[in-house]
């Protein structure tokens, strides 16, 4: 038992840290939201891999008929979530910049590689072009088409990122900075292990990047505004306490925006929102 522990330890680390990120969450949080039901979704399914994956490995070559079918189940799972958590991660990406729930549900929460993986896991059942575990031997192999799930994979990376940067202008720079960050590491253990399959780094790749975006998307300081991006009120009163404190001399100006009422009467809140980001940015 310690010998597993040992050799798995690092998915036990990273099912830990998720476990902690998810009680964090719970304390730190007041309501739900649909963001956090996407991120708990993605923690959850990730605690899954992260579980299924030691199982499979060791579930190889023990030749017991009924383990075969075990074994088979598993990286089926294995194969299946992999897919349906890069496609939450893109809808958890779509809604944090567009805050559009019907916008998820159209785009079918981005699990169309989903649906195309469990058609070729279907196949696989008649034809091995995914993978085979020997009935025998149960012994793991890939098929010539396995590596078609990283690049589905890597596809909707690519289009996460596309996404980022191409609505960069309504949504707050934070948000790239916790994208960029949070790609970093499922990508690199991904690599790693679709060469080196003895290497556990695409689970727990994607557990760091749970904490990065925990961090940076659903852990707020209250420092900032979340729409313009500046200061609050309490950070303003604790500044200018200190400066009271400390007897400094300061100046302060008064800005107030005319009219702002007629634009989000006449072109909507969305078009105020943007007079507002806009505006910030002007202080800077």
């Amino acid at each position: 038992m310690i010998e597993i522990l040992t050799t798995y330890s690092i998915h036990l680390f990273s099912i830990v840290l998720l476990l902690v990120i998810f009680i964090l969450s719970r304390i730190k949080r007041d309501t739900g939201t649909f963001s956090m039901s996407l991120f708990y979704a993605i923690l959850f399914i990730n605690i899954l891999l992260l579980v299924l994956e030691p199982l499979s490995f060791l579930a190889d070559y023990v030749g017991v008929v009924a383990i075969h079918y075990l074994n088979y189940s598993l990286d089926f799972l294995i194969f299946l979530l992999s897919t349906m958590i890069v496609g939450l991660w893109a809808s958890y990406i779509d809604y944090k910049i567009f805050k559009k729930q019907k916008r998820i549900y159209k785009r079918l929460f981005y699990q169309h590689i989903t649906i195309l993986a469990f058609i070729l896991l279907i196949i696989n059942f008649f034809t091995p072009i995914l993978f085979n575990v020997d009935i025998q031997t149960n012994v793991y192999q890939r098929g010539y088409l396995f590596s078609i799930r990283y690049i589905l994979i890597f596809l909707v990376y690519i289009h996460i990122l596309f996404m980022a940067f191409k609505y960069k202008s309504i949504q707050n720079n934070r948000i790239i900075r916790g994208v960029l960050l949070f790609l970093l590491f499922p990508i690199i253990g991904s690599i790693i292990q679709m060469f080196y399959n003895e290497l556990y780094y695409q689970f727990t790749g994607l557990a760091l990047g749970v904490l990065v975006v925990f961090v940076f998307l659903e852990t707020t300081s209250g420092n900032k505004d979340y729409l313009t991006n500046l200061y609050t009120r309490r950070v303003l009163d604790e500044y200018l306490d200190n400066l009271v404190v400390n007897m400094l001399s300061f100046t302060i100006i008064m800005i107030d925006l005319d009219h702002f009422k007629d634009i989000n009467d006449k072109y909507g809140h969305q078009k105020g929102d943007e007079v507002l980001i806009e505006f910030s940015g002007l202080l800077f």
